[in-house]
């Protein structure tokens, strides 16, 4: 038992999307729960458009409403590769679409 996954609390934020109820952390995938029973359904994405993309999403989202009603979830994750840090943001429509992905290099200061 020396190498046992760590279980993710998702205990930082919840959102509803699309008729579905997540439960977020940090440095992990979204947990999908139940509504109306609260029961945890498991570790998914909020989309298939995010799957190749991120492989977290950080719990710090917003769903933002355009001007013709429509709503995005905005969020983003970090990348990290080596000394490669990476933000990662993205929208992504109500039909699961990826509208759009930015992901943006932090550079290194070393002292």
């Amino acid at each position: 038992m020396l190498f046992q996954e760590v279980k993710k609390p998702a205990n930082t934020s919840v959102a509803v999307w699309n008729d579905r109820l997540f439960a977020l952390y940090e440095a992990d995938l979204p947990h999908e729960l139940d509504p109306a029973t609260l029961q945890t359904i498991g570790r998914v994405s909020i989309t298939p458009a995010t799957d190749n993309l991120l492989p977290i999403i950080a719990a710090h989202w917003r769903i933002v409403r355009q001007t013709d009603g429509s709503r995005r979830w905005v969020c983003f994750a970090a990348k990290e590769k080596g000394l490669d840090s990476r933000l990662v943001f993205q929208e992504v429509g109500e039909d699961g679409t990826m509208l759009q992905a930015r992901e943006v290099l932090l550079k290194v200061c070393w002292i």
